[in-house]
């Protein structure tokens, strides 16, 4: 009987130590699997701040002359009857417009900016505010592709009927052009910056690891400040000059470069 019990205790012993023999499995594969392996090391990149590198940052200017010129030009027309304000906007509107495509704008670089109708408003001393008409202005936008044109074609729009030019402003009509010279010119400065440095510094420069363009700037030239009024044009008054000069395109990229010994 005794030893019949001592039997049936047995395999309830034996049940907790193969589960403590198992636990113990389980947690020695767990930490080798979260430990990387030593074989497997070197089969891994290295990131490119583990390695022996160096970091420039290239910078690439153009400064080209613009070849396009954007001109902001208006009508104001004020009248106590709105339908003739409008009528009298409309139709010196229509006449700069013909004014500009008879001095070489084409219809598709012509077109309307602003368009806005206001109420005049007088304050008579000692008397309430009272309306005493309306104002119509209309805004025109023009493109011009020769550039050297542009006091002539401001002279043009004034005599036709423009009140008003609000801006000038320039550009480029193949900007991509441009900013392809400056990205060239940014990894070239990259190069010899690092070059200069390694060599410095008594080791060999090698390839790029890592090349980002952290900037590219191509900023607009300044403005006729809004607002600005040419004054009539007469036969006296000289032509209209408008300097373009020159505009700069600026590209940065950030490079990493392998060192040896």
């Amino acid at each position: 009987m005794e030893g019949r019990k001592a039997w049936a205790r047995w395999p309830g012993g034996l049940s907790l130590a193969l589960l403590a023999v198992v636990a113990l499995v389980a947690w020695a594969a767990g930490q080798s699997s979260a430990a990387p392996s030593a074989q497997g090391a070197p089969l891994q990149a290295l990131a490119v701040t583990d390695q022996a590198h160096i970091a420039v940052r290239g910078v690439g200017v153009v400064l080209a002359r613009p070849d396009v010129a954007h001109v902001h030009l208006g009508i104001e027309a004020q009248n106590s009857s709105l339908a003739d304000a409008q009528w009298d906007a409309g139709r010196r509107a229509n006449a700069v417009v013909e004014a500009l495509k008879q001095a070489g704008v084409e219809e598709k670089d012509i077109a309307t900016a602003r368009y806005a109708v206001e109420p005049v408003i007088q304050y008579p001393p000692n008397q309430p505010p009272r309306q005493a008409g309306y104002k119509v202005t209309h805004g025109l936008r023009a493109t011009i592709r020769l550039v050297d044109d542009t006091g002539k074609l401001i002279d043009a729009s004034t005599a036709a009927g423009a009140t008003l030019v609000n801006s000038v402003s320039f550009g480029f009509s193949d900007p991509n052009g441009l900013v392809v010279q400056a990205r060239d010119a940014a990894m070239a400065d990259a190069q010899a910056k690092a070059a200069q440095l390694a060599g410095k510094g008594g080791v060999s420069l090698g390839a790029a690891l890592s090349i980002q363009e952290v900037g590219t700037n191509a900023p607009p030239s300044p403005n006729r400040p809004r607002g600005f009024y040419p004054g009539p044009n007469t036969e006296s008054a000289g032509q209209t000059s408008v300097q373009p000069g020159e505009m700069q395109v600026q590209v940065e990229i950030d490079v990493v470069y392998a060192l040896g010994k």
